[in-house]
């Protein structure tokens, strides 16, 4: 309670700074326009030309558009002095029959000047351009419909493609919007951004999944979360997900609150046909998380906000900085971001999905020509917070007349006021289809109890590198770490009703959500409301030693709890380019690994300590207090003394009373991932249409999770080897395993038609197909593949790109523990 007390405390720090500074303050050293005519200072060497022009757009922030045809075995002379960035170019284009002009977007163009020479010499090995280096992407400048459109690396493709020529369908959420909408969870901004993301399987609104408070797992076409493949920069990402089958979530996917918003570029989601090229769990789609690793300058941000109502507070603050170094051969980038999100119930909101808004209920009218009404202010009879005394095991009430309830001389329905001091009428305007529900009164208000945003706050440190050794061989480097903390503020409590179970009458008789079994000589009860029970049940020929209670116990077991997660992940990798027997070849090797921390903190009833603290008698010396001979749970709880536990009436239990029936529940979840990808690219053969392309790739992959349920979701260890629950849940067993993977991957593009074709009604044509072999040490060996086609009549119209993929969801433990168990 005290980190969390720390936590807000921060974030009214940052609130305050956030609304100080009016929304948000930028600092930008790298977004440098033509019409500036600001000079920079270069130190090229001579290089290939398409490497140089890459370094001046880097250097400068100036997007330069280019063709491959263009640069191919051209070489720039060294660029040295101070200049603009137009000088530069037409410095590097010295020689070249190459010259630059401006475009409309504020960029630059190369365009040809004279008809090329045949080259007197062969080219340096390496001069030849790699597809993905056809165009500077910081802001490409748009291109005549009849020049060759950049190619740039795609979203499910590891080959470059164009615009045209990507057959996968493609929506990209880019920096621009997120933050112009002021997103500060990228989950948030793909729900409200992309239609086809239906309601995520957990996320930092409404209720929240057991151990995993505040998590935030994409739900795309509403097919489940763990069939939704997460990408950052190409690469998989460690997964937080508790591996219980009582989780949040099934599967392995990545919680998208762990990614900075600062750091994004822009978002790439595509709907189908991901797995050839990235694996399993690419069923409904991929979203691929493309990242600002070539940012420089210095840029800040603060943002806070609050509601009209003064809550719902909000601060965010992020520094991002990166700069080249080594004549821009390396280059650094480093965000810190911090995150504090203070919690919003229903409670706040009784007219916005609380207890006072507007529902639909069964109708309680036979006649009605309507299943379902509309009705408002939901109320259930059967228990209170206060809590309804009965006089048998059974309901209050049905359908709104008294069933088992006490009830005074008019035969109402009676229930224990907030105080509990006296026995009120439960009222209601009308009551529902159901039997148990109405609307209106002062039944149980059970809208209230329930999050409308859940209180969060995320510290993010990442830093992204790269380095090119050689001209031929290039280096990068990711390291992430997050510590988050996030709290399920309010849930539905624990409840003490007939409508779950038989009467509560020991610790161990498996019924710990039954109706309450409470002596009639309670010294909690006024002596008025033990005539009215005592009466009762003599009216009825019933004992009146004990009587019943229902109850949903909000002062104690409120269901609250908060999640605390910490993640690290480390990216290295190396890439390049050779020639070999007279083609060129790409290569990339990658290696990954990721390690997330999580625990949930939940108070819990214990079930003995409950019964015990329940039966109060008074003492000796006049004080009330546990009767004596009780026999405390072998589980710790936070005070070891019983102390009677007043249930009559809504905040009447002491602290110590509290605090001898909860216990602190720990569960622990600890998810682990490796994955190392090498692949290497080329062309096969030269058709009139372009060069028939091909990527080859291996891929190993260990995944490993641990899910820890702690002391009381275990449970009470027995002698026959089973275990006993402590409180209302049952026993929770422990799921840890790991598996891995060997697989290998292919991909070929054909190109049949081509623009410079002038193939009469037939702009572009190609085809396309991947395949990918996945042996799982768990599942065995299965096939992916995609194949499609694209056909373009001219540039803009295309028709409906064909595409038939087959793809496979990994494995869980969880899931494979549940159907050892016959659960799934």
């Amino acid at each position: 309670m005290k980190r969390n007390q720390r936590r807000f405390g921060i974030s009214t720090f940052f609130l305050l700074a956030g609304s100080c500074l009016a929304g948000v303050s930028s600092v930008r050293a790298a977004d440098v326009s033509i019409s500036q005519a600001k000079s920079f200072t270069f130190a090229l060497p001579p290089a290939p030309l398409a490497r140089t022009l890459l370094r001046i757009s880097a250097q400068t922030g100036t997007p330069i558009a280019f063709s491959p045809d263009q640069v191919a075995g051209r070489q720039a002379v060294a660029v040295s002095g101070r200049m603009t960035e137009a000088a530069a170019v037409g410095q590097a284009l010295r020689g070249t029959a190459l010259s630059a002009v401006a475009t409309p977007s504020g960029g630059l163009k190369i365009v040809t000047t004279a008809p090329r020479a045949p080259a007197a010499t062969p080219a340096p090995q390496g001069s030849a351009v790699r597809a993905t280096d056809a165009a500077v992407l910081a802001a490409p400048a748009r291109v005549d419909a009849t020049s060759n459109a950049e190619d740039i690396v795609v979203t499910g493709s590891r080959l470059a493609h164009s615009a045209l020529t990507d057959i996968m369908p493609t929506t990209t959420l880019d920096a621009a919007q997120l933050a112009r909408r002021g997103y500060t969870n990228v989950g948030t901004a793909l729900l409200r951004e992309n239609p086809a993301y239906g309601l995520p399987d957990n996320s930092n609104m409404g209720a929240q999944g057991s151990y995993g408070a505040g998590q935030f797992f994409a739900n795309m076409f509403n097919l489940g979360s763990q069939r939704t493949l997460t990408l950052v920069n190409g690469t998989r990402f460690v997964s937080d997900a508790s591996s219980s089958i009582f989780g949040a979530v099934a599967g392995s996917p990545v919680d998208l609150s762990i990614i900075p918003s600062s750091l994004i570029k822009k978002v790439e989601t595509v709907s189908v046909g991901g797995a050839p090229a990235y694996g399993s769990d690419a069923i409904a789609g991929v979203q691929n998380f493309i990242l600002k690793n070539d940012f420089q300058g210095v840029e800040f941000t603060a943002q806070g906000g609050f509601s009209q109502k003064l809550d719902d507070g909000s601060a965010r603050i992020a520094l991002l900085a990166g700069r080249h170094f080594d004549h821009d051969r390396g280059g650094v980038v480093f965000d810190v971001e911090y995150n504090n999100q203070l919690p919003l119930t229903r409670a706040a909101r009784p007219q916005f999905g609380g207890g006072d808004s507007n529902y639909f209920g069964q109708s309680n009218n036979p006649n009605s020509p309507y299943q379902y009404v509309l009705q408002h202010g939901q109320r259930y009879l059967e228990f209170t917070n206060t809590g309804i005394p009965v006089t048998s095991d059974t309901y209050p009430t049905l359908s709104g007349q008294n069933l088992g309830g006490v009830t005074n001389a008019a035969g109402q329905t009676l229930i224990f006021n907030p105080t509990g001091s006296a026995l009120v009428p439960l009222t209601f305007n009308s009551v529902n289809g159901d039997q148990i529900s109405g609307s209106g009164g002062n039944g149980f208000n059970i809208g209230n109890y329930d999050n409308l945003i859940v209180g969060q706050t995320r510290l993010n440190l990442t830093t992204l590198a790269h380095y090119d050794i050689t001209e031929h061989l290039k280096a990068k480097f990711e390291g992430w770490y997050q510590d988050a903390s996030a709290f399920n503020t309010s849930a539905q409590p624990n409840y003490n009703t007939a409508l779950f179970a038989s009467a509560m009458t020991g610790a161990a008789d498996g019924t710990q959500s039954g109706n309450l079994v409470l002596s009639t000589n309670n010294p909690f009860l006024t002596q008025a409301e033990r005539s009215t029970i005592v009466s009762n049940l003599a009216a009825q020929g019933l004992p009146t030693d004990q009587f019943y209670l229902a109850r949903a116990n909000t002062d104690y077991g409120t269901g609250a709890f908060t999640t605390n997660t910490q993640t690290f992940r480390f990216v290295g990798g190396l890439n390049g380019d050779f020639e070999f027997a007279g083609r060129h070849f790409d290569w990339d090797i990658t290696g990954t690994y990721g390690r997330s921390m999580s625990q949930t903190y939940q108070p819990m009833i214990v079930a003995q300590n409950f019964v015990n603290a329940l039966n109060a008698v008074t003492l000796p010396n006049g004080q009330i207090g546990c009767a004596p001979g009780y026999v405390s749970s072998p589980l710790p709880t936070e005070n070891a003394t019983c102390a009677a536990l007043n249930p009559f009436g809504v905040g009447t239990a002491t602290q110590s009373a509290i605090d001898y029936v909860t216990a602190m529940s720990k569960t622990s979840q600890t998810n682990s991932q490796f994955d190392i990808v090498a692949e290497v690219k080329s062309t096969v053969v030269k058709l009139p249409a372009g060069d028939v392309r091909w990527d080859l790739g291996y891929e190993h992959r260990r995944e490993a999770t641990n899910f820890n349920p702690g002391a009381f979701f275990r449970g009470e260890a027995m002698p026959d080897g089973t275990y006993q629950q402590y409180g209302a849940y049952i026993p929770v067993s422990p799921v840890a395993g790991s598996y891995h993977t060997h697989e290998a991957f292919a991909e070929l593009e054909v190109p049949l038609v081509s623009p410079k074709m002038h193939v009469p009604g037939v702009y572009e044509f190609s085809g396309d197909a991947a395949a990918r072999y996945v042996n799982n040490s768990i599942t065995g060996g299965f096939w992916t593949w995609t194949a499609g086609g694209d056909l373009c009549a001219d540039a803009r119209r295309c028709v409906p790109r064909q595409l038939y993929p087959l793809a496979p969801r990994a494995v869980d433990h969880g899931t494979v523990r549940a159907r050892w168990l016959g659960l799934r």
